[in-house]
């Protein structure tokens, strides 16, 4: 149906026409956070978004890859016009290259690839410099890393349950001054049963200008069955930093742990593992990551559980794997002793106020009960950020988030539906005293079918000691009453982009920033990425059609 303009809406259309690029203001109440929208411009052909690189001295790159036959690069100035484009031949690429990702270390940027040649069967690490002010690369690719082959993600399987690829066989980690870069990978076992086999745990670290400070494939000290690797880091001086649990027996107990957890140091000139032992409570480590202190001391923080973590069923249905969560723990490594420490308190509990802040009054109701037996926890929380602040403060950010699977036969044939849920937020702020300032919940409820993250979750971004938590959401939840649960976002159906900002002292404030219906335009948060101290950079696409976005904090 063709409808016509009224007079007004023609002059409002003149008006965008004008002044584009448009510049939406959302207001959040004591400042607002800036829309600026960009040329519109389309990808080349057959390629797809890898998101953007560059900043306001060089200008802003999208990039975009069609496996096997090229890059496009297409540059955009401050005011996000479109100034050029690129196209890099890729067919001379071997074969079986894989993209890994693009990044920056120190001030230049990289494409990262793999390759598995099966004539003398080596997997090798390449990192190609690009130069984002004149979108071309740069010089030949350079080897990081050379091994035999390694274990990562099945990608899918074909007919008959084989395999067609394998992904996330190399996994990057930078120092806090992104001075050094760690490449840790895992080599395929050796043993095929995990209670006889051994994981080899390749290290790989270089510096700033990507020239390698050591390397070593490293023979874990616990056998598969007996050791779970929670996390890995890299500190500025190149000392690597394994996070584990390591198990008692190989069975399991329901009511207490039957493990403790170590971090396991490896120097470039120490062949002898470090073991830092640790076990903070009785309760179960549900999630667990190392990160740094703002005065750059290792922490190690995560989320404990009085209960064990588990695959649920729902009928014949699976429901994922199940951890709740009772609270966040919080240690600290004390360099000069070699040991762990409580920082304060090191247990912080999820209250129960806060965890009964947007439900069904049923909900309320049974959270009540499981209180008073003190059996109320988060459910489903997965740890998703973890923020070092300048004052010292600590913030730590966890999602409700599952998958329930379900399998139907009918006789012939087997159909499996696998439904994603990402679902409220929770944030917890520990002050530089080790005291529990604040916790909140930020309510919303995401669902989509067959689609794994997509344009679910949540992308949180920090700002003057503010933090910015973007995601899609369902317009009625834009004043929910904190006595009622979020109604329902259905990934692919619309729905609008909502910013939630937490400032220092925990208060919050909500606006809508982006209609996808509207704007007859998608955006995958996900995507979003960081340009600058208080920008973000992002594609709203319609078909071919593409349109860059600045996201700025005023």
């Amino acid at each position: 149906m063709v409808r016509s303009l009224s007079g007004k809406q023609l002059f409002s259309l003149l008006l965008i026409l004008l002044f584009a690029p448009a510049i939406l203001n959302a207001q959040i109440k004591d400042g607002s956070i800036v829309f600026t929208w960009g040329d519109s411009y389309e990808l080349p052909k057959k390629h797809s978004d890898l998101g953007f690189i560059g900043n306001e001295i060089e200008g802003y790159v999208q990039i975009g890859h069609a496996p096997h036959r090229s890059l496009s690069f297409q540059k955009f100035s401050n005011a996000l016009k479109l100034t050029s484009e690129n196209t890099v031949d890729l067919k001379d690429m071997p074969d079986d290259y894989q993209n890994v990702a693009f990044t920056k270390i120190k001030d230049r940027y990289y494409w990262i690839f793999c390759t598995w040649e099966r004539a003398d069967e080596r997997e090798r690490l390449f990192a190609q410099e690009i130069d984002v002010k004149n979108t071309k690369l740069i010089g030949k690719a350079k080897q990081l890393c050379a091994t035999s082959k390694l274990t990562g993600t099945a990608m899918g399987t074909a007919l008959w349950g084989i395999s067609i690829g394998i992904t996330d066989k190399w996994n990057l980690y930078y120092s806090l001054d992104s001075n050094k870069l760690l490449v840790q990978y895992r080599k395929r076992p050796e043993q095929r049963q995990d209670s006889k086999n051994k994981d080899i745990i390749g290290f790989q670290v270089f510096d700033e200008e990507l020239n390698k400070i050591w390397g070593k494939e490293i023979r874990m000290p616990y056998t598969e069955a007996r050791m779970d690797n929670e996390d890995y880091d890299i500190d500025k001086d190149g000392n690597v930093y394994t996070l584990a649990k390591v198990y008692a027996t190989e069975k399991g107990d329901k009511k207490k742990p039957n493990y403790h957890m170590e971090i396991l140091k490896w120097t470039k000139d120490n062949n002898e593992v470090t073991k830092i032992p640790f076990k903070f409570t009785d309760q179960f480590v549900t999630a667990a990551r190392m990160t740094k202190g703002f005065d750059g001391s290792l922490l190690v923080v995560g989320f404990y559980s009085k209960k064990k973590p588990g695959v649920a069923y729902s009928g014949f249905n699976r429901v994922g794997v199940h951890s709740s969560a009772d609270g966040v723990f919080l240690l600290q490594l004390d360099e000069q002793s070699g040991e762990l420490s409580n920082v304060k308190k090191g247990i912080y509990e999820f209250p129960q106020q806060v965890l009964s802040e947007f439900e069904s009054a049923r909900t309320k109701r049974r959270n009540e009960k499981k209180d008073d037996d003190d059996n109320l926890e988060a459910q489903n929380m997965v740890l998703r950020n973890i923020v070092v602040n300048s004052d010292g403060s600590i913030q730590v950010y966890g999602e409700e988030a599952y998958k329930i699977i379900t399998t139907t036969y009918n006789g012939r044939s087997r159909n499996t539906t696998v439904d994603y849920y990402y679902n409220d937020i929770l944030g917890m702020n520990i002050g530089a005293d080790g005291e529990l300032k604040w916790v909140t919940k930020v309510p919303k409820l995401q669902h989509g079918i067959n689609s794994g993250l997509a344009g679910m979750s949540f992308k949180l971004f920090p700002h003057n000691n503010n933090q910015y938590i973007f995601f899609m959401d369902n317009m009625k939840n834009i004043d929910l009453p904190v006595d009622e649960a979020p109604k329902q976002h259905v990934d692919g159906r619309g729905g609008v982009l909502m910013v939630v900002k937490i400032d220092e002292n925990g208060k919050k404030s909500k606006a809508k920033i982006f209609d996808v219906r509207e704007e007859d335009k998608n955006l995958i948060v996900s995507n979003f990425s960081t340009v600058g101290i208080d920008k973000i950079v992002a594609r709203a696409f319609h078909r071919r059609d593409s349109q860059p976005v600045f996201i700025t904090f005023k």
